[in-house]
């Protein structure tokens, strides 16, 4: 009688499966310490407000929309939102180049705006907006409200925005 084949004893053979899932689990955790910005989480709440600047001079008016971000939050990677305008007072007139990739979607009373950028946005200046005056009295009336927000780890930013404020109009 020959003796049975020899089993490896379960431990052993479960020590590579177990090396190859936390192997993968480590390298897919590296992603979004490496993003972060400046800023202490620890003594400012993260928020994100979008603000909107006007240049306006006699019947153009340039503008520009920025965000505020506090609190250390990531570099964005990528907004869609609405600028709301009166269309009686205003007629869009088309964009200028900005950092990354941008998409503008003009309607009546509203342009739709995207932008994205695999190295991060620049939030000082999401997107500049050329208008005709028709009437001074429809600047203050124009408001932006982000729709979708992510940072370049995919993260999702809504839960962060804050309402904005009142254009800032510089004549």
């Amino acid at each position: 009688m020959t003796p049975a084949p020899r089993q490896p004893p379960r431990r052993a053979a479960l020590a590579p499966a177990v090396l190859v899932a936390l192997a993968f689990a480590v390298a897919g955790c590296h992603d979004a310490a490496s993003i972060v910005q400046g800023g202490d989480a620890a003594t400012s709440p993260r928020a994100i407000t979008p603000r909107v600047s006007i240049a306006a001079t006699g019947a153009a008016a340039v503008v520009t929309i920025a965000l505020d971000t506090q609190g250390g939050v990531g570099r964005v990677g990528s907004f869609t939102g609405r600028l709301r305008f009166d269309a009686a007072g205003l007629r869009y007139d088309g964009s200028a180049p900005v950092a990354g990739l941008l998409a503008v979607n003009p309607a009546a009373g509203e342009v739709r705006v995207a932008g994205a950028s695999a190295d991060g946005l620049d939030v000082t200046r999401l997107a500049e907006l050329r208008f005709t005056v028709t009437n001074p009295a429809a600047l203050p009336g124009l408001r932006f409200e982000i729709t979708e927000m992510h940072e370049l780890s995919r993260a999702d930013l809504r839960a962060l925005l804050r309402p904005g404020a009142p254009p800032r109009i510089v004549r």
